[in-house]
């Protein structure tokens, strides 16, 4: 049979407000952003950002009722019945210490984010049901660890830790919702991925 098919996606990573445009029923997911990996210019030991959290919930609408996000350091979901779901942030990473993964509340699935990882260490794999490898290291550099998913949820692969003249390239993947970012040297790509909430109408 598979997985039914979302009719409508909806995602925002700024304070926005979602309209349902039907009466019917809504998966909402709501990422915590990707601490920063550190930025070490001396080239000395570096260590990866964390995760954040997911919290997901799945709510009845009725045609017109809104749902609003306010993304940030802890992301917040508010209801029509003015109940909240939150995801917080990974934290950054402090020279060679990783940071900590997000956490999450409120949903009916709350999945923490994971630590950074240490220096010369590849990203940590997110938790869920749909798990994705963290970023690569290369070079004594930490990569970022991967965001939580649960299905349809899939969030940010960490950031790639690969020191390419003096700069580190970051995975596509390190840009979306809440990957953590890799250590690098010498360039501001060492930043996790965002908060975002997204929703899916049936």
């Amino acid at each position: 049979m598979g997985s039914p098919q979302p009719r409508i996606t909806w995602a925002t990573s700024t304070d926005d407000t979602f309209i349902a445009p039907y009466s019917g029923e809504y998966l909402v997911g709501a990422w915590g952003g990707g601490g920063n990996g550190s930025n070490n210019q001396s080239g000395s030991a570096a260590a990866s950002g964390g995760s954040g959290g997911l919290a997901v919930r799945r709510v009845f609408l009725l045609a017109g009722q809104t749902i609003t996000a306010k993304p940030g350091g802890s992301l917040s979901v508010t209801f029509p019945d003015a109940s909240t779901m939150t995801a917080t942030s990974g934290t950054s990473a402090s020279g060679a210490t990783p940071g900590a993964g997000g956490t999450a509340s409120g949903g009916e699935i709350n999945l923490p984010g994971v630590a950074g990882s240490a220096p010369g260490a590849e990203g940590k794999v997110g938790t869920g049901d749909v798990p994705v490898p963290g970023g690569k290291a290369a070079d004594g550099y930490a990569g970022g660890a991967s965001a939580p998913t649960s299905w349809p949820f899939v969030g940010g692969r960490g950031g790639k830790g690969e020191v390419l003249s003096e700069r580190v390239e970051v995975t596509a993947a390190g840009a979306i919702p809440g990957g953590g970012g890799a250590a690098c040297k010498g360039s501001l790509s060492n930043i996790g991925g965002r908060p975002q909430i997204r929703i899916f109408g049936f």
